[in-house]
């Protein structure tokens, strides 16, 4: 199971952050006259793990009959999966146009609903007939994805609560005879302030559809994501193609005047001279540490990572800021940098700490409700 965390400011229209502004190109081209991309580290690519994608998705949209934005939902969802976005953030991956159809079921939503209840509804109703398959039959390239309306409270049977720890998420079911299908959940989160709740869960429609479509068999066969062992602390965020542009404030974007996530490009990240997220802005500012892998740290101890400042345009003053898992410390040397500049953060492991892995972030401002985070981890035994 993957999950489109729910985190203060990594999404556009949760407090404090910034709107969402019109999609730029990725060119890497900056318009500044005599500026240099600074020389920084290499980004991080997300592996092939080896498993099938979903080349044309057929999506099911299914809402229940007390929903107050089934419609918003259906046209939304008949325009995202055969936009131009689409193809854009996934052709690299394999994924393609897709389709869709709308499935309004005549039962009210369930007031709290556990993932078991979701694949049991799912299952029976593909087997009753009443969500498609595709035209063969079969359900290789279909995706059901399953509305809620803000009445409904999702437990996810991890321990997690929708719109408390997470504004959505997918997984892979199988049917009685052993068919195995790809399906996402996607509860109505409140904003704190700013844009309305059908645009937050645009975005976070966006975010599990493309997900799903790049990495539908999270559990039997994973395709585009890092594996939980990955030496990575992108892969304790979710490690998937939209996960790693969700530590953005703005990681939803508007395009044709709907939200969707930006989504991670390994071609652009290779490049090294623009935005790594689609669609891309042309001012992008981020921060590059070395070394990517997570040390190991015994308590008592500490590590330190070299961060280069870079962007892909002349942006002015920005500012480092640092945080860590309790009781882990972080420290930077300096905070006030422009693009070009070095740091080092360092972080100390108090005697007494627990065995486990601790989250690190190293953000990135321009300003307020303008940042990008960078996740690292060390590896306590």
């Amino acid at each position: 199971m993957k999950k489109l965390a729910l985190a203060a400011c990594a999404l556009w229209a949760l407090g404090g952050c910034a709107a969402p502004e019109a999609p730029a190109s990725d060119a890497a081209a900056p318009a500044d006259a005599g500026f240099v991309v600074a020389t920084h580290p290499p980004e991080d690519q997300i592996p092939n793990e080896g498993g099938p994608v979903l080349a044309h998705p057929r999506v099911v949209v299914i809402t229940f009959a007390d929903d107050p934005a089934r419609a918003q939902i259906d046209d939304f969802m008949t325009w995202l999966v055969s936009s131009e976005w689409a193809s854009t953030v996934g052709v690299e991956y394999g994924v393609h146009a897709g389709t869709s159809v709308t499935v309004h079921l005549a039962d009210p939503a369930p007031a709290v609903t556990h993932d078991a209840d979701i694949q049991a509804l799912l299952v029976g109703d593909i087997a009753s007939g009443t969500l498609p398959r595709a035209a063969d039959g079969s359900l290789d390239q279909m995706l059901y994805m399953v509305f809620f309306p803000e009445t409904t409270v999702i437990d996810d049977g991890l321990g997690d609560t929708s719109c408390v720890d997470y504004e959505g998420y997918h997984d892979e079911a199988e049917t009685g005879t052993g068919e195995r299908f790809a399906y996402a959940a996607v509860p109505t989160c409140p904003p704190e302030i700013g844009p309305t709740v059908p645009s937050d869960q645009q975005g976070a429609a966006s975010h599990e559809y493309i997900e799903a479509a790049t990495d539908p068999y999270v559990q039997s066969a994973p395709a585009w994501g890092m594996p939980s062992d990955a030496p990575s602390a992108w892969a304790q965020d979710g490690g998937e193609v939209a996960d790693l542009c969700s530590s953005r404030t703005d990681a939803f974007v508007d395009v044709a005047g709907h939200a969707v996530t930006r989504v991670w490009s390994n071609a652009a990240a290779a490049a090294g001279d623009r935005d790594p997220c689609l669609p891309g802005r042309p001012d992008y500012a981020a921060v590059a540490p070395m070394p990517l892998t997570i040390p190991t740290v015994s308590p008592g101890g500490s590590a330190s990572w070299d961060l280069t400042v870079w962007s892909t345009a002349a942006v002015g003053a920005l500012r480092l800021t640092s945080s860590a898992d309790t009781p882990v410390t972080a420290m930077l040397d300096r905070a006030d940098v422009v693009a070009g500049d070095r740091a080092t953060l360092t972080a100390r492991v108090p005697v007494g700490t627990a065995s486990g892995l601790y989250q690190i972030d190293v953000t990135v401002s321009r300003g307020v409700g303008d940042s990008s985070s960078y996740p690292l981890a060390v590896d306590v035994p």
